[in-house]
């Protein structure tokens, strides 16, 4: 072993404990406070310096936050909340809204310190492996600062081909150093099956000869790995007018002229043709970018895939058009695949005529019936391999994600509703239903009668099958699956007079057990059995009516008890009135000769056990009914499920929601409960359905694990929902709202945009009501959305809105003003460290109806309009 070898060894099992220290801070809060009141004097001159007085929002709460250390040497809880509290009063909207966890606030000034540290160690071990290993590759790599900088318990790099865009669009050669653990091996973001190899070295055993040999074959397939396999939507005309032609001649083609706009930077393209405007040059800059391998969609408008093809050649350019009577000079060759009939998905792609579509790569696929979601080949579709007939229209697992007001949770209910009834009756009559006669869910459905589908809805969740649940950082195991919980004396399930602790399951096991058919509220006349093998206890038991619970005659019953029980009440009694068996007793226990009645199921079960336990757990029905008996079907709502640390709510029941391996599939699989002992497995009629924001947490940072066992639907801003909405005050929504997520898309990205739901309740107001209703909507909701976007950036929300100085709005019909502050004025002298200027904003009401018009009214948003109807004749969109 050689000096470089032994020095990254070291490295790779420093920063090991680093993962298990941040770890243990972010699951401990006294760990966290404790290592907070440990940083060194020089530590929190280093952070305070990095921070400085200028900070904002949290930035600011952590810069307080080290004042106050240097000042007193100590922080209690009661102190940082009320510097949290302080500094979020200053500011009109909630800062704290995503930094709930005092970790994510926190972990920062542990981790800065240590920072620059911790990334030459990654970057170390990264360029040993790329040199070990022979590549020419870039290297990524990730602190513990985690995605979205809320802090992480791990941290990463990744090797990939250089040619590549970036690490999640290509294969890569990962190493994730873990709590206890060092991960590495060859992954795919956008394949079926994302983990190509993987291998999991325990700290205490890490050999880095043992990783590189294991990574020798991955590395010749990152070297081979020189196609970036693309997604592109493609338009073949307005209307796919050109669509026969491009078929014909195998090629996808683009207009805008007769310019040569190959192999060109979107500066060049600037130049070849000035008239462009700027998303003209954006759309064609996307033609550079199409390499041979690519998949191309072909589309008739923006919902109706007409064909399939893969690029095979490098952009080319005619001198005279590709297709006749059209400015089409520039394209690239396809092998075009028809499709036998057009296929409809359920998210509108973009407008443009060409835009990459990778990430909704999965979604488009599976539509088309194409198995293999990492390749394409024109075998795959119209051949052999036929679109599957399924009766099954909604995925078991699936997550709808998107911005803000989108109508995710708003469209769970349709889901749900959807799934309840492939087995249910359509025209099932709810007459419960307030101010509705002979309502039914095919009225309501074909109706749209939101009130109607909200209370059948309702309905169904209240009969126990559509259970509904918000994950948060603190959601773990113990509520989801099964935990040990304390029960009170005297309180439901606890008959005795002391406390005891029971096995309780969750919502996600208790709602799987319903499914299959184990009914969790027994039945009168229904038998049950405990069987504990372990004690070498077993015995029968009848519910005979809801307050008796009779142990049938041949029950063992426990003679060792807890030193709590031995003199229970309860049992004196048993003792005094049972009659056993006394040829079948052994010293282990007594066995009942004639049955014994008991008024509740934790006191039966506390004796037979010989402990103080609410029983509910215990007894097992004997003779369970299959899934296939119980004809209806489940649903789980998981709202916020990005928000939950999946690998610690799920434990290793993520692998039991797969299709493949639910209840009665070929791939059954059934796992031992940790609390309980149970076997534990998914039946195929319970669903779940999860909803994301994007805002808060963008698709790409989902845990692996989850991103895999689910399919995924985009929710993006419908404008079409707001046709049924009057002009308020000649204010046209649709235009405003059009406009702003355009700009915030061009500023920001589509992921931030602002959600149709906001305007909703615009509907059914009078004009005077709904001008009222629209000014609380910008002052409560979409101003505050944009702060927090953009990080309290003024002049960008002032972009935004139409009210930026060189947007030439009037002061009265601004949203947001702004004011120049002079160092002079204010001071009285200047000071040379501090800018001569600052700007003041505010927010400006009461809102005018010309600050609504002038945001889609301006000579930029027409101008914008008028590019858009230019860029749709030149693409034929």
């Amino acid at each position: 072993m050689n000096t470089n070898t032994q020095t990254v060894e070291i490295i790779a099992k420093d920063l090991v404990k680093y993962a298990n220290s941040f770890r243990k801070l972010k699951y401990h809060q006294d760990e966290l406070l404790n290592a907070i009141n440990n940083i060194s004097s020089e530590n929190l001159d280093v952070i305070s310096s990095y921070y400085g007085e200028k900070s904002e929002k949290i930035n600011k709460i952590r810069f307080l936050i080290v004042q106050h250390l240097k000042k007193t040497g100590q922080l209690t809880w009661s102190e940082f909340e009320e510097i949290k509290n302080t500094v979020n009063s200053e500011y009109p909207t909630n800062i704290l809204q995503s930094w709930k966890e005092p970790y994510s606030i926190l972990y920062t000034l542990i981790y800065l310190p240590v920072k620059s540290e911790i990334e030459e160690k990654l970057k170390t071990v990264g360029e040993y492996l790329i040199k070990e290993l022979e590549l020419d590759a870039k290297l990524k790599i990730q602190g513990f600062d985690g995605g979205q900088n809320f802090g992480d318990e791990r941290c990463w790099l990744a090797i990939y081909n250089p040619k590549q865009k970036n690490q999640s669009t290509s294969l890569q050669i990962f190493v994730n150093f873990d709590q206890g653990k060092i991960e590495y091996g060859l992954f795919e973001y956008f394949a079926e099956e994302q983990y190509k190899t993987k291998q999991t070295q325990v700290f205490s055993t890490f050999s880095v000869v043992d990783m590189v040999d294991f990574l020798k074959p991955s590395a010749k397939k990152i070297s081979e790995d020189i196609v970036y396999r693309t997604l592109w939507k493609f338009a073949p005309g307005k209307q796919a007018m050109y669509w026969s032609k491009m078929m014909e001649k195998n090629i996808a083609s683009i207009g805008w002229g007769s310019f040569d706009y190959t192999n060109k930077s979107q500066q060049k393209i600037r130049e070849v043709n000035p008239a462009l405007t700027s998303e003209d040059v954006r759309i064609i800059s996307y033609l550079s970018k199409i390499n041979i391998g690519d998949t191309l969609i072909a589309f008739n408008g923006r919902l109706e895939i007409i064909g399939i093809g893969k690029v095979v050649s490098n952009p080319i350019y005619s001198i005279e058009p590709i297709i006749e009577n059209s400015d089409h000079h520039n394209y690239v060759k396809v092998e075009w695949q028809a499709l036998d009939k057009t296929v409809q998905i359920k998210k509108m792609v973009s407008m443009d005529t060409l835009n990459d579509i990778t990430r909704r790569k999965e979604e488009i696929f599976s539509a088309l019936g194409i198995i293999n979601k990492n390749t394409f080949s024109t075998n795959d579709i119209n051949g052999d391999n036929d679109m599957p007939n399924n009766t099954q229209t909604q995925p078991l697992n699936q997550i709808l994600y998107g911005p803000p007001g989108t109508g995710k949770t708003y469209s769970t209910i349709n889901k749900a509703l959807e799934i309840i009834f492939e087995k249910e009756d359509k025209d099932l009559i709810f007459e419960s239903l307030e101010g509705e006669d002979d309502i039914t869910y095919a009225k309501a459905l074909s109706s749209d009668n939101r009130k109607a589908l909200t209370e059948i809805f309702d309905y169904y969740k209240d009969e126990g099958q559509i259970e509904f649940v918000t994950f948060h950082q603190s959601y773990g195991y113990e509520e989801f699956v099964e935990g040990i919980k304390a029960i009170p004396a005297g309180k439901e399930g606890n008959d005795s007079n002391e406390m005891i602790y029971s096995v309780v399951d969750g919502i996600f096991k208790r709602l799987s057990k319903v499914a299959y058919g184990e009914i969790d509220d027994m039945q009168i006349g229904q038998k049950f059995v405990l069987d504990y093998p372990f004690i070498n206890i077993k015995a029968l038991m009848e519910k005979v009516s809801d307050n008796e619970f009779k142990v049938l005659e041949g029950s063992r019953i426990r003679k060792e008890v807890t030193p709590s029980f031995k003199n229970n009440n309860l049992r004196k009694t048993f003792l005094e009135k049972a009659i056993f068996d006394k040829v079948k007793e052994t010293d282990e226990y007594w066995v009942l000769d004639k049955d014994y009645s008991f008024s509740s199921i934790s006191g039966a079960s506390s004796i037979v056990t010989g402990s103080s336990t609410n029983g509910n757990i215990a007894w097992k029905p004997t003779k369970k009914e299959l899934v296939e008996k119980n004809d209806k079907n489940y649903i789980l709502v998981i709202d916020e499920i990005n928000r939950g640390n999946i690998s610690k709510i799920f434990g290793e029941l993520i692998t039991l929601i797969e299709p493949s391996k639910r209840i009665g599939a070929d791939e059954e699989i059934r796992a031992k409960l940790p609390y309980s002992g149970d076997e534990f497995g998914v039946p195929s009629n319970l669903y779940i359905i999860g909803t994301m924001n994007t805002a808060d947490r963008s698709i790409a940072l989902m845990d692996t694990a989850l991103r895999r066992r689910f399919e995924f639907e985009e929710m993006m801003p419908d404008l079409d929902t707001l046709n049924g909405l009057n002009d308020v005050s000649g204010i046209d929504i649709k235009s405003l709202l059009e406009t702003i997520n355009k700009r915030i898309e061009y500023l920001y990205d589509r992921d931030h945009t602002i959600g149709h739901a906001y305007f909703m309740s615009l509907k059914d107001k009078n004009e005077n009501e709904a001008k009222v209703e629209l000014d609380k909507i910008f002052k409560n909701k979409i101003i505050p959305l944009l702060q927090e976007y953009f990080y309290d950036d003024w002049e960008k929300i002032q972009m935004v809105l139409g009210d930026h100085p060189e947007q030439k709005a009037d002061k009265k019909d601004k949203f947001i003003v702004d004011s120049k502050m002079e160092e002079k004025v204010i001071f009285g002298f200047n000071h040379d460290d501090i800018e001569e200027e600052q700007v003041d904003y505010k927010i400006n009401t009461p809102f005018t109806d010309v600050a609504y018009t002038k945001i889609y009214s301006s000579s930029t948003s027409k101008k914008m309009n008028e590019n858009e109807e230019q860029t749709d004749q030149a693409q034929g969109v």
